[in-house]
């Protein structure tokens, strides 16, 4: 299921229809699937598929964390950052991107750079 969700969404043989992948990815991650999960939450953010909704966008991108998806927890922690859909809380961010980084996201080791060179660390 998460593989059709992916050849609809980038549009690999077929027509891109955002639509068609969201199916198939939700189908997936109702399953446990967490890159599914993350791949719902982000359609959700982008309102590509489906109607825009952060509530829908953060409980997909927690259950991705749950099941320990490292772009899960450096997509919740964006959020949490910016407070997009959320009230911004920079030490839950913080502790995201690092646990993301000890699994060797490298964007995660980027975010949390930044937040040194910024201060944002405490």
């Amino acid at each position: 299921m998460r593989l059709l969700g992916r050849i609809y969404e980038e549009g690999l043989g077929v027509d891109k229809n955002y639509a068609i992948a969201f199916y198939y990815y939700l189908n997936a991650a109702e399953q446990g699937i967490s890159e599914a999960q993350v791949a719902v939450a982000l359609l959700y953010k982008q309102g590509l598929g489906v109607a825009q909704d952060y509530i829908y966008t953060i409980y997909w991108l927690e259950k991705s964390v749950d099941n320990g998806n490292t772009i899960g927890k450096y997509n919740l922690a964006l959020l949490y950052r910016y407070g997009e859909g959320v009230d911004q809380n920079l030490t839950f961010s913080f502790d995201l991107f690092s646990e993301a980084a000890a699994s060797g996201d490298v964007n995660s080791t980027y975010e949390l750079a930044v937040m040194y060179e910024s201060g944002l660390n405490n």
